[in-house]
């Protein structure tokens, strides 16, 4: 006897970017830029960089696409 299964729901929010952090050079929430640092064989690294400053907010890794 087969048991169903309800289809899967799609994954959300696989890949988040931030518009604005809280700058503690600003001392409030700033827009910010993403500005790329590295690129490794696992994916890209990103910094997230304060529009006004410049000053490094925090960081996102994308992963590199699968191929094959």
């Amino acid at each position: 006897m087969m048991r169903f299964q309800p289809p899967r729901a799609p994954r959300q929010f696989r890949n988040l970017n931030a518009t604005q952090l809280f700058c503690p050079t600003c001392q409030r929430s700033m827009p910010v830029r993403e500005k790329l640092a590295l690129y490794l064989p696992t994916g890209a690294l990103y910094h997230y960089v304060c529009a006004q400053c410049d000053s490094v907010l925090g960081k996102k890794e994308d992963a590199a696409p699968r191929v094959g």
